[in-house]
């Protein structure tokens, strides 16, 4: 993992918009990997989350973590930004939905510091049921990618 400037970022995203429509290598492409300036690239994820845990906070922080996931297979050692994704359910109670909304977010914001990264933004919706997840984005060396050979 590298840092980077706020202007490379700005840089990153620019490239990122650029690339997105021409990549050259497919499978590259296919696997959500845009060389974006220089040798690095831009690994970007998205996942949602239906908990198995019945204790909103873990939620929260399991479906961080699930995000990361993706990232840190590939290679990556930092995750620069983390969108969230957030579902409350419209089938609860107001008071229990804004409790346990509350409490998943507060899990998923704590999770994301962990891992030395920070919530930039996100999106919530109303669903019958709660989801959670998220957006996340690294920017790193070509050559510490994993890929298959």
């Amino acid at each position: 993992g590298v840092w980077l400037s706020s202007t490379e970022i700005g840089v990153a995203g620019i490239a990122e918009r650029y690339w997105a429509g021409r990549c050259k290598w497919k499978r590259r492409c296919y696997r959500r990997v845009w060389t974006v300036f220089l040798g690095f690239s831009l690994f970007p994820t998205i996942v949602y989350f239906y908990s198995p845990v019945e204790d909103p906070y873990m939620t929260g922080w399991i479906a961080a973590q699930n995000v990361a996931t993706d990232i840190y297979c590939q290679g990556c050692e930092y995750v620069d930004n983390v969108l969230m994704s957030l579902a409350a359910s419209s089938e609860m109670p107001e008071k229990e939905r804004f409790i346990c909304t509350k409490q998943m977010m507060i899990g998923f914001d704590h999770s994301v510091k962990f891992m030395n990264s920070v919530v930039t933004g996100g999106q919530s919706v109303m669903n019958p049921w709660p989801l959670l997840g998220g957006i996340a984005k690294s920017i790193c060396k070509e050559e510490d990618l994993i890929t298959r050979a």
